[in-house]
């Protein structure tokens, strides 16, 4: 089971291309259409710098109940060079996950639910104030 704060609502990553085409889902696992807010962003850094790439604005999204959303899509391995985040508010609470490079491996492969594809099966983490 994945280490998560936030229940039924996960991030998919199919990446069948080693980084030519990476998709990337919200996953609603719940029996009701969820509405969340997202928000993205990217940033690069390493132990002696930080760089802020930029994010969006918040955007409202629906998510059909026991379905899933497409929210990123990338085509070129060296987009995974820098990370990039996923923030999204559900019920009034912010909650966080990231994605590189080094997210994926075979070893951390899953059946995504929902999609029924093999991917990576991310929880979200919630943003402490």
């Amino acid at each position: 089971m994945i280490k998560t704060d936030l229940k039924n609502i996960y991030l998919g990553v199919i990446n069948k291309e080693n980084g030519y085409n990476v998709k990337v889902y919200i996953i609603n696992d719940f029996e009701k259409v969820k509405t969340i807010q997202l928000l993205q962003g990217s940033f690069q850094g390493d132990n002696d710098n930080f760089f802020d790439l930029g994010h969006s604005p918040y955007k409202e999204i629906n998510i059909p109940a026991k379905g899933y959303f497409q929210i990123d899509y990338m085509d070129d391995p060296g987009q995974l060079d820098f990370t990039t985040y996923y923030n999204i508010k559900v019920d009034d609470e912010i909650y966080i996950q990231e994605i590189n490079g080094s997210s994926f491996s075979k070893d951390k492969l899953a059946n995504l639910p929902i999609i029924k594809e093999k991917g990576y099966l991310l929880g979200f983490n919630k943003v402490k104030e």
